[in-house]
């Protein structure tokens, strides 16, 4: 039938990891930031671990345990790849122009 509307895939969900909520950046956020790649940190939960490292809201997250994240897919690769280890996670981030790395003490 002609009212039949073509569905799209959804965009994958960020897994919930570390205290992070994440998602896509849009193509606005990757050259406003001047990057390519990433995600865009939308929330940190308190007293998580990410919030213990001092990750915050709006930070892009470049890379995680050693490998760059494309997107959320990557990114869910890798929090399923490093659930469940007691070793800290590294994670390069784009804050404001500058980029630099955070180590995440995962808890207990």
């Amino acid at each position: 039938p002609e009212d039949e509307q073509v569905s799209q895939a959804a965009p994958e969900q960020a897994k919930d990891w570390l205290g992070l909520r994440v998602r896509e950046l849009d193509e606005g956020e990757k050259s406003g930031a001047e990057t390519r790649s990433g995600v865009l940190v939308t929330g940190v939960e308190p007293n998580s671990a990410a919030a213990d490292a001092g990750l915050r809201t709006g930070d892009i997250l470049l890379e995680v345990g050693g490998k760059a994240v494309s997107g959320v897919a990557d990114y869910n690769r890798q929090a399923e790849k490093l659930a469940g280890s007691s070793e800290p996670v590294l994670m390069r981030v784009l804050r404001g122009g500058n980029r630099f790395f955070v180590a995440v003490e995962p808890g207990d």
